[in-house]
């Protein structure tokens, strides 16, 4: 009876022993637009038909048990991404043109230029947000997020919106904007400037400017210094033209050094006689002199007449002989300056390269002016009665260039295409950062 009741203990503890199986591999088989299950493979058992149908029922608890292990496991299985593929491969070719062509119409700044980028980007970045939108609703019910994706539709979604108000707010405004760029450099050589005086005829205290009138008389030029017997500056070896050096070069006033009645400026007519420095005229010397004379009439008793005092003057212009004097009043490198006519002018010349509104640079010099009257009175040259003439008298301007330091002034805009372009770096790497958080890929494993 013990034996009995101990058996039948003993019988009632035995618990069958289950073999376990191993750990299920399952194999998952997508088309290209839903994820479907094809099989599932076991070195163990299966899910059967009964197994199913008894849990619905349930029946068993094995098949319950079995089910819901099925279903973890099928929702860890990795989803298919090529339609999220797809989309970013979309939006990054759009990304991309619009990039090129920004870049490309940078180099333009005219309002076309203008409309083609606000355009393109407001209608890319709506539609591309409009269309992320509606693939994320369409396709969140098969497919997975992806971090990576997620990433570049943020960077292509921040970044064309961002780019659009930049250059409408603030690249478009600097390729339009001028600016003034200086710089300062050492010269080795330096030509001669071309010089003219003007006598303004409607002005009789001005003085009455007189050309060559014979072989022996006129205009006079010379370097170096005042020597009537020194050779032609034009028969000296190149490069020889320094402080040890003394020749004269009248030949270079302009027409045989006769008086051009009729040039207008600003509404005002001028005779003039011009100084034109040919490119062999230079110098690597600073403070080489170049002495210039011309000569005039005075008539006296006008001057008094007319403005209750006389003091004979005119007007000197230097100008960067590369132009001629034309071009060089019409683009705004020359000016007019008043000296008196009867003394000594010395004049100190500053170079100074710059570049006006719409035209190439050019030497607009600066002029340091003084000036020592003649103490010969009266004026040997007073045309007011034939007694109180006896010969012309003459201005004189002692030129020189006092140092070959060259300041050049460079006329550009603020921003151009290569700064808009160097600018997208700046921010689309910032772009790349906030994309990288908002995707989350910065947490991701």
């Amino acid at each position: 009876m013990d034996q009995q009741r101990l058996g039948h203990h003993t019988a009632a503890q035995v618990l069958p022993v289950i073999p376990l199986s191993p750990r299920p591999t399952l194999t998952r088989t997508f088309s290209s637009d839903t994820p479907t299950l094809i099989g599932v493979h076991s070195f163990g058992s299966l899910l059967s038909t009964n197994d199913i149908e008894s849990a619905k029922d349930g029946q068993t608890d094995t098949g319950l048990k079995k089910l819901r292990l099925q279903r973890r496991m099928l929702r860890n299985l990795p989803f298919s991404t090529n339609a999220s593929q797809r989309v970013a491969q979309q939006m990054i070719c759009i990304f991309v043109a619009f990039v090129v062509i920004l870049i490309l119409v940078s180099r333009f700044t005219d309002n076309t230029s203008w409309f083609a980028v606000v355009a393109f980007g407001s209608l890319s970045s709506v539609g591309l947000l409009l269309y992320a939108v509606w693939s994320f609703i369409s396709l969140r019910q098969n497919q997975a997020y992806s971090a990576n994706l997620g990433n570049t539709a943020a960077v292509v979604l921040l970044t064309i919106p961002l780019f659009t108000v930049l250059y409408l707010k603030l690249w478009y405004p600097q390729l339009n904007h001028d600016v003034m760029t200086t710089t300062i450099d050492m010269v080795d050589e330096i030509e001669f400037p071309s010089i003219a005086l003007f006598q303004r005829k409607d002005w009789s205290s001005q003085a009455n400017l007189r050309g060559r009138f014979s072989e022996t008389s006129g205009s006079k030029c010379f370097l170096g210094w005042y020597n009537e017997t020194a050779p032609s500056c034009h028969d000296l070896p190149a490069g020889s033209l320094n402080n040890d050096t003394q020749c004269t070069c009248r030949e270079l006033w302009y027409n045989n050094d006769q008086v051009i009645e009729d040039f207008v400026w600003m509404n005002t007519s001028y005779r003039y006689v011009a100084f034109n420095s040919p490119p062999w005229l230079s110098t690597s010397t600073p403070t080489y002199m170049l002495l210039l004379q011309a000569f005039f009439d005075y008539n006296v008793q006008k001057a008094k007449d007319d403005s209750s005092s006389y003091n004979p003057s005119l007007y000197v212009a230097i100008y960067d002989p590369a132009l001629g004097m034309q071009k060089a009043f019409e683009q705004g490198y020359t000016r007019m300056k008043l000296i008196n006519a009867y003394s000594i002018v010395a004049i100190n010349i500053g170079l100074r390269k710059r570049q006006a509104p719409d035209y190439e640079p050019a030497y607009d010099y600066t002029l340091d002016i003084s000036s020592s009257p003649v103490a010969e009175l009266p004026m040997p040259c007073d045309t007011s009665t034939v007694l109180t003439y006896q010969y012309a008298c003459h201005t004189c301007l002692f030129i020189t260039i006092p140092n070959f330091e060259r300041t050049t002034i460079v006329r550009q805009k603020r921003l151009d295409w290569l700064g808009v372009a160097a600018s997208l770096g700046a921010y689309f790497s910032l772009v790349q950062f906030v994309s990288w958080i908002v995707s989350t890929q910065a947490w991701k494993v």
